[in-house]
């Protein structure tokens, strides 16, 4: 996700695998619907698909520093 593109949830099954074992749609999707009211993301729809894209840029660099930690590996 980012603020330049949209990106559909669909786009990264490896991501949605985990989080279906852990959380169920209805949750998913509560959450998305409380980040939306909150603006920190933004949905578009183009027929079934919805794309979320991150509103806020504070919560860009957040995502990208959890991104860059996760990937980190201890030598």
């Amino acid at each position: 996700m980012g603020t330049k593109k949209s990106d559909c949830v669909a786009m990264f099954p490896e991501s949605i695998e985990k989080v279906q074992k852990s959380m169920p749609k209805s949750a998913v999707s509560h959450q998305l619907a409380v980040m939306r009211k909150m603006h920190q993301v933004r949905a578009r729809r183009e027929g079934k698909n919805v794309f979320y894209s991150l509103d806020d840029q504070h919560i860009v660099d957040i995502m990208e520093e959890a991104l860059i930690h996760m990937t980190h590996t201890d030598s």
